[in-house]
């Protein structure tokens, strides 16, 4: 297993990276972000050739990014250690790290941008972190293994417009 910070590398991506240990990615531009679960560390992949540009350990289980929402950090789970590294994506160092216990999975943040929700897989809750203190400050009990969570950042769309079309039944079919 590798350790510390690679950037920089101009090196074909492993198999590692490219298969069985992927866990999520996410492509900003032409860069690919590539969570690798068994090696416990989060990629930079160019897009454009599939070469690694940096590399960085990050905890046991990588698993899920989510954008912080400024550009320059990302949030990502570690789904075995119970932590979510925070990712300063300029220098490629871990910023900070949330402890979040259960078995952080997939994240999403609030619209206001103040709540981190974070589910919990072994625990069957979502966690709330403060993002300004980056605790959890609360939990929500969801049930078993939740997987995903999705936070609407803006109103839905009315649909009084939409054309509206009585069900039918069985008895008017006949």
């Amino acid at each position: 297993m590798e350790s510390g910070v690679t950037t920089g590398e101009r090196t074909q991506a492993d198999p590692l990276m490219a298969g069985a240990g992927m866990a999520d990615r996410a492509l900003t531009g032409r860069i690919l972000r590539i969570a690798d679960q068994a090696g416990y560390r989060a990629a930079l992949i160019d897009a454009t050739d599939g070469s690694v540009t940096g590399r960085l350990q990050t905890g046991k289980g990588a698993h899920n990014f989510w954008p912080w929402g400024d550009g320059r950090h990302w949030l990502l789970s570690n789904r075995i250690e119970g932590t979510v590294s925070v990712i300063d994506t300029q220098n490629m160092t871990i910023a900070n790290t949330i402890r979040v216990a259960g078995g952080p999975d997939c994240m999403d943040i609030t619209p206001d941008g103040k709540e981190l929700w974070v589910t919990q897989r072994f625990l069957r809750r979502i966690a709330i972190v403060d993002m300004a203190t980056l605790r959890v400050v609360g939990s929500i009990p969801v049930g078993k293994s939740p997987h995903g969570v999705f936070i609407l950042k803006a109103p839905a769309a009315p649909t009084a417009a939409l054309p509206m079309r009585a069900a039918s039944t069985e008895a008017e079919s006949k």
